[in-house]
């Protein structure tokens, strides 16, 4: 798989799903505009973070079958205060969330909210599928925590083969996946959620 890295730290999840998307459909290019496009498509405005639920429409409107597990469909950003935004703008990107969830739904794509554990991903990983999954990014790249989607590929002898829109590619232990997966919900106190391609 084609890494493109992301150019901004805002559009780590439009990168990482345009890598994804080059794999199923290499005629897409890997291009900083399709990034920014991309990512100007997914935004939960005003909050400039991509939502899942847009990042899936994007997928599936080029033609890739895609399917969404999320631990809650409620919009939460835990941490504005200290990103810069205020309640109002929260509540905002809030509406915006259920704008690009009710436009996936009305694509037919399937929404499943549930909780989910990584033997789940090891699941779809055995069955061939690609996974973009959100989790506590900090842990796999020794920095404070964040909440990021990174692409996980394969599963063998306890490693995820993963790409992170930062680093590119890495092979990561089981445990330190499971680390930066329950930290998501412990310590960033948001939902884990993935999309499943193919």
């Amino acid at each position: 798989m084609k890494v493109y890295k992301a150019t901004t730290p805002f559009s780590r999840a439009t990168s990482a799903l345009l890598t994804v998307m080059h794999h199923y459909k290499p005629g897409i290019p890997l291009t900083r505009e399709l990034e920014f496009s991309m990512w100007q498509r997914s935004a939960s405005l005003p909050v400039l973070t991509s939502s899942i639920f847009a990042l899936a429409s994007l997928a599936h409107d080029a033609g890739i079958k895609v399917h969404v597990v999320v631990g809650d469909l409620d919009y939460k950003f835990p941490d504005y205060r200290f990103q810069g935004y205020t309640k109002q703008e929260i509540q905002d990107a809030e509406f915006s969330a259920k704008i690009h969830y009710d436009g996936l739904l009305k694509r037919g794509v399937e929404v499943e909210e549930k909780e989910f554990t990584l033997d789940d991903v090891k699941y779809y990983l055995r069955q061939g599928k690609i996974i973009l999954l959100r989790l506590n990014a900090g842990v796999l790249r020794d920095t404070k925590s964040v909440s990021n989607y990174i692409i996980v590929t394969a599963y063998k002898d306890k490693i995820f083969h993963c790409i992170d829109p930062i680093i590119g590619e890495e092979e990561v232990p089981r445990d330190k996946l499971e680390h930066a997966f329950v930290t998501l919900e412990t310590i960033k106190k948001r939902d884990n959620r993935m999309i499943i391609f193919g």
